[in-house]
C-alpha cells in the first residue's frame, strides 16, 4: 500500500484520542505527572524561589519524576504476567503511592544536599527499570529489543512534538502580546511547563505497546536506525579508540601515569560502543554485515586495556585528593565496565538485557548504605581534611584550630578550604561536628534568629544555613583561600595571587626634571596635547601590561608587568620587607615600595622620560601573564637640549 502523507501524520483528533486512551491505561501514571505539572508551574512563578517555599514544590516534583517510571515499571511487569486481579492491582499501586509520600517527607535537598545526588541515582534506576521490567524472566532478547525500540522513538517524536507545539504557541503568544495586548510573560512559562509535563507524558504513554511477544511486535529494524550506527556510532567508536590506544602506547613509552582528561575519553568510547552493540543488536549476524559482528566480537576485547587505564587515571586522583562523589562514580562505573567485560568474553549465553540491568542494580547499591557514593566520599574527604590539619599541628582534642595565613604554605591552604567547601556545598554543615568545637546547633539557631538577616531575606533557612558554612570558613580562617574553590596539586603553579603595590611616600621627587605629565589610567590615544612645543600623548596595550608615550615621533614604551615580574620573582626577600600584613589578607598582598624602587626610565635622544608609578594592583601566576587591574602614576620629562 502506498503510503501518503495523510498515512503518515497524526491528525489532531487522533492524537487526543491516543491521550484519552493513556489516561485510562494509565490511571496512576498520568496523576502523578499532572501532579509534577502542577509542582512545576508553581516553581516557574517569579516569587516563589525567593519566598523559602519553593523547595517544597521541587520536592513534589522530584516525588511524580521518581513515581512516574516507577508506576509505569509496575504497570508492564503486571500486564506481562496477566496473573493481577483488579484488586491487587491497585493495592500494588496504593502501596507505591504511600511509599512516595514517605520519600516526599524524607526527601529534603535545601537542608541535605546529598539528596539530589540521591534523587538522580534513583530516577536513572527507575527508568532503566521501565525498559527491562515487563522482560524480566523473559529469554526473548529480540522482543525485549524491539519493545524499547518503540518506547525510544515514541519518545523522540513526542519531544519533537513537544518543541514544535511550544514553538508555534511562543510565536503566537508574542504576536498577541505586540499586536493586540500586552500579555503576561509568565503564561508563556506556563504553557511551555504544561507541554513538557502533561502532553508530552500523555503523548509517551499512549504509545507503550500493549503486547509484549517478539512475533507480535512491529520487527521492522529501521533503515536510518542502521545507518545511524554504520556509518557515525562505529567509525566514532573507532576513532576514540585509536586515539586512546596510541596514548596508552605513549605511556607506556614515557613510563608516566596518565592525564585526568583520559577518563572522559575512555567513558565516552565505552559508552559509544555499548550504545552501538545495543543499536545494531538485531542485525549484527546478518551475512551482508560481518564488519558489524566483528566489532561486536572484538569490542571488550579493546576495551580491556583501556579498562586499566581508566582504573590508573582516576586512582591517580582518588590517591592525591582523595573520594569525591563524582570519582566515587567514576570508579563504580569502571567496576560495571570490568563486569561487562568478563561477562561478554567469558559467558556464551550472554545477553544485552544484562546492560541496563546490571546498571540499575549498580545504581542502587550507590544510593544508600555505608557503601554508597556520597557516604564514602564524606569519609574520605574529612579523613583528607583531618589529615592535612594534623599535618600542620592544628588539630587538638579531635578539634580542627583556625590557620595562622602567615605560617602555612598557599597550596595547604587552599587544599584544607577546597576539601571543607565540598563537605559544605554537598552535605548538611552539622556532619562536621565532631571535628568542630563550635556548638553548630546554636550557631544556626543564633544565625536564624539574626533580625537583619530575617528582614532582607525571605527564605530565612537557606540563609542562615549560608550564613553558617561562612561562619565555619571565617573560624578556621579559611574564608580567603576558599576564594580559589576546588583545588588540585597539578596546578599549585597557577594559583592567582593578589598584589597592591603602593609607593611609600605620596610626594614625587622631580629633581633634574622639567615636565610631569599623570599617567592616565584610562587614556585616549586620539587626544593630543603639548610639551615643550612637541605634541605628545598616551596609549596602553589591551592588558596595561605596556604603556606607552609618544612625544613627538618617538614613542617611549614601559613594559610594566615585566617590572613587576622582576620585583616579584628576583626580589622576593627585598618585597617581603616592604609587605604590610593584614590578619585577613588571604591572596591579597599589599606593599609600601621606595618610590625609587618603582621607576623605569628611557632615554632616547635628547630626551630622557621616568614612569614613577604610585600605585598598582596586579594579579600574578607563576610562569603565567600578569593581569594589571589598575595603575596610577606619572611621567617626569627631562629635556637634553633642542629636540625639535
Amino acid at each position: 500500500m502506498k503510503l501518503t502523507l495523510k498515512n503518515r501524520l497524526p491528525s489532531i483528533s487522533s492524537i487526543f484520542t491516543e491521550l484519552m486512551i493513556s489516561t485510562k491505561r494509565f490511571p496512576a501514571e498520568c496523576v502523578y505527572a499532572l501532579i509534577g505539572a502542577f509542582a512545576a508551574l508553581q516553581l516557574v512563578r517569579d516569587d516563589v524561589l525567593d519566598s523559602g517555599n519553593g523547595i517544597y514544590w521541587i520536592r513534589l516534583l522530584m516525588l511524580a519524576a521518581i513515581a512516574f517510571p516507577l508506576n509505569l515499571s509496575i504497570s508492564l511487569l503486571l500486564a506481562r504476567r496477566k496473573t493481577c486481579s483488579l484488586g491487587q492491582f491497585w493495592i500494588i499501586k496504593s502501596l507505591i503511592a504511600m511509599g512516595s509520600i514517605v520519600f516526599f517527607f524524607v526527601l529534603d535537598p535545601e537542608s541535605y544536599p546529598q539528596d539530589f545526588v540521591h534523587f538522580w541515582l534513583l530516577f536513572i534506576a527507575v527508568v532503566l527499570l521501565v525498559s527491562f521490567a515487563a522482560y524480566l524472566q523473559d529469554g526473548d532478547t529480540l522482543a525485549w529489543w524491539h519493545f524499547n525500540k518503540i518506547l525510544i522513538i515514541r519518545l523522540l517524536t513526542g519531544a519533537l512534538y513537544s518543541v514544535v507545539l511550544g514553538a508555534g504557541l511562543s510565536a503566537a503568544f508574542a504576536t498577541v502580546d505586540k499586536l493586540l495586548i500586552e500579555m503576561d510573560w509568565v503564561y508563556l512559562r506556563y504553557m511551555w511547563v504544561f507541554i513538557f509535563t502533561v502532553f508530552f507524558p500523555l503523548y509517551f504513554l499512549s504509545g507503550v505497546p500493549k503486547r509484549f511477544d517478539a512475533s507480535l511486535l512491529i520487527q521492522h529494524y529501521p533503515r536510518g536506525l542502521k545507518y545511524f550506527s554504520q556509518y557515525v556510532l562505529i567509525p566514532l567508536a573507532f576513532v576514540y579508540l585509536m586515539i586512546l590506544l596510541v596514548y596508552e602506547f605513549k605511556i607506556l613509552v614515557q613510563w608516566q601515569l596518565p592525564d585526568g582528561m583520559v577518563s572522559a575519553l575512555i567513558l565516552g568510547y565505552s559508552g559509544i560502543g555499548i550504545l552501538s552493540l545495543l543499536l545494531i543488536y538485531p542485525i549484527r549476524n546478518n551475512h551482508e554485515n560481518a564488519w558489524i559482528r566483528s566489532y561486536s566480537t572484538y569490542f571488550y576485547v579493546f576495551l580491556t586495556p583501556l579498562f586499566v587505564l581508566l582504573m590508573l587515571a582516576v586512582l591517580k586522583r582518588v590517591s592525591t585528593y582523595g573520594i569525591t562523589y563524582q570519582r566515587y562514580l567514576l570508579l563504580a562505573i569502571a567496576a560495571w565496565l570490568l563486569f561487562q567485560i568478563i561477562y561478554f568474553l567469558a559467558y556464551k549465553r550472554a545477553t544485552i538485557k544484562a546492560i541496563p540491568i546490571s546498571l540499575f542494580l549498580l545504581a542502587l547499591l550507590i544510593n544508600y548504605g555505608p557503601q554508597s557514593a556520597m557516604s564514602v566520599s564524606l569519609a574520605s574527604q574529612k579523613k583528607i581534611l583531618l589529615r592535612l590539619f594534623e599535618s600542620e599541628g592544628l588539630v587538638s582534642d579531635g578539634f580542627l584550630q583556625p590557620v595562622a595565613e602567615d605560617s602555612i604554605a598557599v597550596p595547604t591552604a587552599v587544599r584544607m578550604a577546597s576539601s571543607l567547601m565540598y563537605i559544605l556545598d554537598n552535605y548538611h554543615p552539622e556532619v562536621l561536628q565532631s571535628i568542630l568545637p563550635i556548638d553548630l546547633e546554636k550557631q544556626r539557631d543564633r544565625i536564624s534568629k539574626d533580625q537583619v538577616l530575617a528582614a532582607n531575606n525571605t527564605n530565612t533557612y537557606r540563609n542562615a544555613r549560608y550564613e553558617l558554612n561562612n561562619q565555619i570558613k571565617r573560624d578556621l580562617h579559611l574564608d580567603k583561600f576558599a576564594y580559589y574553590g576546588r583545588f588540585n596539586q597539578d596546578d599549585s603553579d597557577l594559583l592567582t595571587m593578589s598584589y597592591h603595590f603602593k609607593s611609600s611616600s605620596s610626594t614625587i621627587d622631580i629633581r633634574d626634571f622639567q615636565y610631569v605629565i599623570e599617567q592616565r589610567p584610562y587614556p585616549d590615544s586620539t587626544q593630543i596635547d603639548t610639551v615643550n612645543n612637541l605634541p605628545y600623548r598616551q596609549s596602553k596595550d589591551a592588558q596595561a601590561s605596556t604603556v606607552t608615550l609618544r612625544v613627538g615621533g618617538v614613542d617611549y614604551k614601559f613594559v610594566v608587568a615585566e617590572f613587576i615580574r622582576q620585583i616579584v620573582e628576583k626580589q622576593p626577600d627585598q618585597l617581603k620587607s616592604y609587605e604590610i600584613s593584614t590578619p585577613d589578607q588571604g591572596f591579597t598582598k599589599q606593599y609600601a615600595i621606595p618610590s625609587s624602587s618603582l621607576r623605569l626610565s628611557q632615554k632616547i635622544g635628547q630626551l630622557e622620560v621616568m614612569l614613577q608609578l604610585q600605585d598598582i594592583s596586579f594579579d600574578y601566576k607563576k610562569n603565567k601573564e600578569i593581569t594589571i587591574h589598575s595603575a596610577r602614576g606619572a611621567y617626569l620629562l627631562k629635556f637634553n637640549g633642542d629636540v625639535n
